[in-house]
Order: C-alpha cells, then structure tokens, then sequence
C-alpha cells in the first residue's frame, strides 16, 4: 500500500506505473504494473551484453539516471535502486520500479523522523557505505538522494562501456 501511495503522485516514462493491486498471490497484495518484455537490467545484461553497443549503453544509463532525477525532483527517495530494480521494456527503454522502500520525504517533518523500521533494508551490494552504519545517537541513518546516487554508481558499473 505504500509503493501504491507514491506512485499515485508518479507518472514519467522512465517509472515503472502502477496500475493498482490484487490479492491472491501470499499474504500481501501484489501490485500490478506494466509487464517489461526483457526483464529486469540484471537479467537484460546478462543474455545482451556482448550484443550491446557503447550507445545503447549509455542510453540505459540515461533512462535510469532521468528516473531516478524526477523520483528526486518530487521528493521521492528509493531507497533500494539496484539492477533488479530497473525494468527493460521491448522497445528497450529502461525504467526504475519497486517503490516498497521508498521514502516521500515532504510527508515528513525531517528524514529522521521518517518511518523506517530497520537499520538494514534493501540490497547490500549497491547499498551506500553510511547506510550500513548508524549515527552518534545510535539510530539508524536514512536513505538519502546521495544514497540513490551512490547506487546508481554501483548501477553503472554494471552497465559501464568497455
């Protein structure tokens, strides 16, 4: 219900949308969105990657770091932006999805008081090296923009030219 109250405030071509929920499928409702043809970017760039061009790589890149700019243009942070997370449709465009870790910051006073439940939420491997700390007082720190970024750093890697 939370990836559903954020997206209802998202509509750009490179966001997975949302089209609403179902159940059925385990305890939790199952969101329904536009299905992506080729997959999630890790499974993309493991059948495509020796096909893929030095253009077509970077028009990856591009697609995701627009994402990512308007979810930060709108107060939206992801808080776990890994390759699984970016879907690829069939006409190749690359779009960030699962919005289940995200954070509307203008909901909230401040980014410390934001409901997050647990120190350690997302995927380590792109996760920012601050995240798996915790500050002075012995709270947990917060995804931030800078996280995402560092993510996408980590995204990049992935996807980087040879």
């Amino acid at each position: 219900m939370h990836e559903l109250r954020i997206s209802a405030n998202i509509n750009h071509a490179n966001i997975v949308p949302i089209y609403g929920y179902t159940y059925g499928f385990g305890p939790f409702p199952a969101i329904v969105s536009r299905w992506a043809e080729r997959g999630n970017l890790s499974d993309y760039l493991k059948r495509e990657d020796a096909a893929l061009t030095l253009l077509r790589k970077f028009q990856i890149l591009r697609d995701i770091i627009t994402g990512l700019q308007y979810l930060h243009a709108n107060n939206v942070i992801h808080g776990d932006f890994t390759e699984p997370n970016v879907l690829i449709y069939a006409d190749g465009t690359a779009c960030v999805a699962d919005f289940g870790l995200s954070l509307m910051y203008s909901d909230v006073i401040s980014i410390s008081q934001a409901p997050w439940t647990s120190t350690l939420s997302g995927n380590v491997r792109w996760m920012a090296f601050e995240l798996l700390g915790e500050r002075e007082d012995g709270t947990p720190v917060r995804p931030s923009k800078q996280s995402d970024v560092f993510s996408f750093g980590g995204i990049m890697l992935q996807v980087r030219p040879e």
